[in-house]
């Protein structure tokens, strides 16, 4: 029983060795404390980024949207600003026939003019002649 007991007492020697001592247990209930209260804080973290990161993909989403609408917007203004240009070479080409009409009316007109003055001349010329003579008639 003496070999027992010897062994019994290194036995408890051993385990109150081992023992943690109580401060060693208060400072461990504080450490887990203090991470209980980061855990939850950084849970509420998570949280706020959980409920800002489904706000961010959902003003994404609507601006992924916005973009599309205005890239249809773009494209369809390209397409009116493409057909007014078209209207307006049109309108150029129209306006130069008709420039290039009224000058040939015009060299036309001023040799009509000039025609209509030459004769008028000659018919002016043509009647003072015979007025002349006719004078010169009624003189003799």
């Amino acid at each position: 029983m003496k070999l027992s007991m010897a062994k019994f007492d290194d036995d408890l020697e051993k385990l109150e060795e081992s023992k943690p001592s109580v401060i060693d247990n208060d400072k461990l209930i504080d450490r887990i404390n203090q991470l209980q209260i980061k855990i939850d804080s950084l849970q509420d973290q998570l949280q706020q980024k959980t409920k800002a990161n489904k706000q961010l993909e959902k003003d994404n989403g609507q601006l992924k949207t916005k973009i599309g609408n205005l890239n249809f917007e773009i494209i369809e203004k390209n397409k009116a600003i493409e057909t007014i240009n078209d209207e307006l070479l049109s309108c150029n080409i129209q306006n130069n026939v008709l420039i290039n009409k009224v000058d040939d009316l015009t060299k036309e007109n001023d040799k009509l003019v000039e025609r209509w003055m030459q004769r008028v001349s000659q018919d002016a010329e043509k009647l003072n002649d015979v007025n002349e003579f006719l004078q010169n008639a009624n003189m003799k």
